[in-house]
């Protein structure tokens, strides 16, 4: 059956089973609190189409017990490969196949209970249904790109489909989310930074603007206090930073009252200030640096094309253009970028992204030496 086909009945079936799953999923997750849940062991893959994908999460599966849910195309494969247990296959050969085989599959799923469910079929409306159907105690999945209150409540825990993360990377984050290195844009940064050392020179800086802060909206995109603390007294132990002035646009910021109190330590050298956009304008682009997040102040800055210091977190340092001009510091992990996609953040909003705090100091520890 061609698979536009497929994806046609799915999205058709989709206006009932998307709001069927939501029900059965508030309703098992009720019931789960009230009744002690039986033992359960293993894990369900659900993938439709592509057996490449299954061969590629195999390893991350290594050791465990799992069972598949897969299309009649993918037999072969995972007999061949050994993959799964007690697998289910949806054959798609024809209508009346489909619907045999996808009704047979939802009452063996009916009676069988798993540690966790990982959805890899981030589109299928059907897939969701099935992972609203088995018991489970955790149920997991990729997702599209864009937040969904679905998927909020489908989901013990998702992510949004990483671009440069393979399936078995996905699956092993789904599994256990761990701050892992994304080595493909750890590379590509690692090709900004020397664009940025061969361009730009900070042999000769005596004032700093610092723009700690960004989108009202948006609180992932913080460096943590003791971070920036440790930066200013990196900076002032120089002696050299004549002057470091930080601008926030309100004074009910959240993070106002700490830089107040580090700038007590160096009276007339340290300078917190609430701006206009007049003032901050001429801040961010008249110092001799600009340390600060992706944020506004970012973009000014990179429009004139003068020397920046930015702490990536939950964006990407490659998603809005990176200038030479600007030295991006980020962990690069697989999770990332996330702000903006996510109802509920894959680390629970720990944001392990922004613990940047030795990189920063590495960097600043060199400005102004000639």
């Amino acid at each position: 059956m061609s698979s536009n086909i497929l994806v046609l009945v799915d999205a058709l079936l989709g206006l009932l089973l998307v709001p069927l799953s939501v029900l059965i999923r508030i309703i098992r997750r009720i019931i789960s609190r009230i009744y002690p849940a039986r033992a359960a062991v293993g894990v369900l893959v659900i993938k439709f189409l592509g057996a490449g994908n299954l061969l590629a999460v195999k390893g991350a599966l290594s050791g465990l017990d799992f069972d598949v849910v897969t299309a009649q195309s993918n037999r072969n494969a995972i007999t061949a490969f050994g993959l799964g247990r007690r697998n289910l296959i949806i054959d798609d050969s024809s209508f009346i196949k489909l619907a045999l085989s996808s009704l047979s599959c939802c009452t063996q799923l009916l009676s069988r209970r798993y540690e966790q469910v990982i959805n890899l079929e981030s589109e299928s409306k059907f897939a969701k249904f099935l992972t609203a159907l088995v018991s489970a105690r955790v149920v997991s999945g990729v997702t599209n790109a864009h937040k969904s209150y679905t998927d909020l409540v489908l989901y013990d825990r998702y992510l949004v489909t990483p671009v440069l993360a393979g399936r078995g990377d996905m699956v092993s984050q789904l599994l256990r989310f761990e701050a892992r290195t994304n080595e493909f844009v750890s590379h590509a940064i690692g090709k900004c930074v020397e664009n940025f050392w061969a361009t730009n020179s900070l042999t000769d800086v005596q004032t700093i603007c610092l723009a700690p802060s960004c989108s009202s909206t948006d609180t992932l995109r913080r460096l943590p206090d003791k971070h920036w603390e440790d930066l200013i007294h990196t900076l002032m132990l120089t002696g050299r930073v004549k002057e470091l002035v930080v601008v926030f646009a309100t004074s009910l910021d959240p993070q106002r009252g700490k830089f107040e109190r580090i700038s007590h330590q160096y009276p007339g050298r340290v300078n917190v200030r609430i701006t206009d956009y007049k003032a901050f304008v001429h801040c961010v682009s008249t110092a001799d640096l600009l340390i600060t997040v992706d944020s506004q102040a970012l973009h000014l800055r990179q429009s004139i094309n003068r020397p920046a210091i930015c702490f990536y977190g939950p964006t990407s340092p490659l998603g809005v253009g990176l200038s030479t001009s600007t030295l991006p510091v980020t962990s690069s992990l697989q999770c990332s970028p996330c702000t903006h996609k996510y109802l509920r953040l894959p680390c629970g909003g720990e944001a392990p992204c922004m613990n940047l705090g030795e990189q920063g100091i590495r960097l600043v520890s060199g400005i102004n030496c000639a």
